[in-house]
């Protein structure tokens, strides 16, 4: 016979399952809200000065499908990722053609930075979907009002909404992957045509975010077997359902992925002994050896160590509940795990193999994560009901201040973000400190976003008229007339080729007395990453003197660690958590030195 816990369990997941009270729907509502207010924040951080490579990439993508354009020989971009959020990025509305031109710097700014902050609320509306389908994931495991909660995990999740902001698709998928598994829950519930249909467009669309969607095939694979043995009566209908599940996957692909038809090498898959190339992303195969299981386990303890840690606590809860016979749900529940299961173990085997694993790829697992943590915190709190009302208050009081902590240091992130960034900061240094007849010499990882003198812009056009330069891509086309206010003699270090940088490596103090400028304006770069511009900074700290620092962390500690968009490359002592509780702004270490 089963524990009385075990069978009010049971009895709570099967009213969360069928009872909808209109309480829930109004907290699920509020959530929603308060992620989206989170998600708009702030989503023009660094914009135009230092986006995110990937915003280029859909930049170009976005530009092809408005312009009609087939992809050519000439344009990978094109097929670096599949189309689902360049496709919703172009059907945004665009600006009028007969709009006055802009003629200020501050118009000319919001024109240069409206592309990618458009491909970012693509991204960060299609993230906000993670959140009801969170809740709807949790009420086949729990009662309300812990459906809500878990959704209040995914709303406010640091790692999440980091690239939620981002012109980036791995928050976006991690929406179509919640649903999509939601989803098989749904066709192993119930079968059908809608269900199995919905679950189809849903991993189609995961897949046309990213190709990683492939792993959630296994888990819609599997809801269909166990439904297939459950209901024989309905197999007909069942087979019916994901027959055009596996059509609208293919569907998805051909409309996503019209590269891979167009006949040419740079949208395809080539595979040698060692690598296989994806449309631009090479998988080298003997990285597989395990490596990026750190990478995860330290993504996910740096950015959300709440959630880590409830998720974990609620692992090890299910397992001594299982391993005592405290918990033996239905087949129908034990069945929603293993479905569950059929999606995060393997794809958290997969990354944590791979040893080129970024953070990003560990957003896909966040939404199950926060289910598992809130599972932690009801077993807490349930188990308080027997010490008493004041215990159980207590547990109460600790999963509201848990998850209220955690919405702050979201708050944190994004109105840090919203704030002037450092590089802006810089700018407004120089403007305030520097004669604009003077020459400025500038690092080109630094976009300042001031306006350029006719003679600078023609010298920087051999370095920085790249689409890795926005901003200065953005000026270049325009006419003379078209500026309106004080230009500054703002250089970019000629390192745009492997000969200009050869030279600065053999001798860095002439590489630096060559630029003849009266200002210089550097990116700090420390432990070891790109030993030639530090080696530059070297010699400009000893040729010059440092007028500005400007770091985005509130109290400066000298750790020479920028607050940006990636942190991939980036070497840490403050856990990217703990540091967003004491920024200020976002942004890369900038350092002004005056020469002459």
């Amino acid at each position: 016979m089963p524990s009385d816990a075990s069978q009010a369990l049971r009895n709570d997941a099967r009213a969360a399952v069928h009872e909808r009270p209109w309480a829930a729907g109004a907290w699920l509502l509020a959530i929603v809200v308060a992620g989206l207010v989170l998600r708009m924040t702030g989503i023009g951080f660094l914009l135009p000065g230092q986006p995110e490579p990937d915003g280029v990439v859909y930049q170009k993508q976005v530009q092809i499908l408005r312009d009609g354009v087939r992809a050519q020989e000439s344009e990978p971009l094109y097929a670096f990722y599949p189309h689902v959020v360049a496709r919703l990025a172009a059907a945004m509305p665009t600006r009028d053609p007969n709009a006055a031109p802009a003629r200020t710097r501050d118009e000319h700014l919001e024109r240069a930075r409206e592309p990618i902050r458009n491909i970012r609320i693509v991204v960060a509306l299609l993230s906000l979907l993670s959140v009801p389908a969170t809740w709807w994931l949790a009420r086949r495991f729990l009662p309300d009002p812990w459906p809500a909660y878990a959704a209040a995990w995914v709303a406010t999740s640091v790692l999440l909404l980091w690239f939620a902001q981002q012109a980036r698709p791995h928050a976006a998928q991690t929406s179509f992957v919640a649903i999509a598994v939601m989803s098989a829950l749904v066709v192993r519930e119930r079968g059908g045509l809608r269900a199995s249909v919905f679950a189809g467009l849903a991993a189609g669309l995961a897949i046309g975010c990213l190709q990683n969607g492939l792993a959630v095939l296994p888990c819609l694979a599997l809801a269909g077997v166990l439904r297939w043995r459950e209901d024989r009566a309905g197999r007909a209908r069942l087979f019916v359902g994901l027959a055009a599940a596996v059509a609208i996957v293919l569907v998805c692909v051909r409309l996503f992925y019209p590269f891979l038809f167009a006949g040419t090498r740079k949208g395809g898959i080539a595979t040698d002994t060692t690598h296989v190339q994806l449309s631009g992303h090479i998988v080298d195969l003997e990285m597989f050896n395990g490596k990026g299981f750190a990478t995860v386990a330290r993504t996910l303890w740096e950015y959300d160590p709440l959630i880590t840690a409830l998720a974990t606590l609620g692992g090890l809860v299910a397992l001594v509940e299982l391993a005592r016979g405290r918990w033996s749900g239905t087949r129908l529940q034990r069945d929603f795990v293993w479905i569950v299961l059929a999606f995060v173990v393997p794809y958290a085997l997969v990354i944590g193999a791979y040893e080129r694993t970024y953070q990003r790829f560990c957003t896909l697992l966040v939404p199950f994560l926060c289910v598992a943590a809130t599972y932690a915190v009801y077993r807490t709190v349930t188990a308080a009901r027997a010490w008493g009302d004041a215990v159980r208050a207590a547990a109460v009081v600790f999963a509201c201040a848990c998850v209220g902590f955690q919405g702050y240091v979201a708050w944190r992130l994004v109105d840090a973000r919203a704030q002037v960034d450092t590089i802006t900061e810089a700018a407004q240094w120089i403007e305030a400190h520097v004669d604009p007849a003077r020459r400025v010499s500038v690092l080109p990882t630094v976009e300042l976003p001031l306006l350029q003198s006719q003679a600078a812009r023609g010298a920087n056009s051999a370095s920085t008229l790249d689409v890795r330069f926005p901003w200065f891509s953005y000026l270049w086309p325009l006419e003379p007339e078209a500026f309106s206010g004080t230009t500054w003699n703002l250089y970019a270090m000629p390192l745009s080729t492997e000969k200009k940088r050869a030279a600065a490596r053999a001798d860095p103090e002439a590489f630096v007395r060559a630029q003849d400028a009266d200002y210089v304006v550097l990116e700090v770069f420390s432990n070891g990453r790109f030993p030639l511009l530090s080696a530059i900074r070297e010699q400009v700290a000893r040729l010059g003197t440092l007028e500005a620092r400007i770091s985005p962390d509130a109290v400066d500690r000298g750790e020479n660690l920028p607050f940006v968009y990636q942190d991939d490359g980036y070497p840490y002592t403050t856990p990217w958590y703990a540091r967003t509780l004491h920024l200020r702004c976002v942004g890369p270490i900038v350092e002004i030195y005056k020469l002459r």
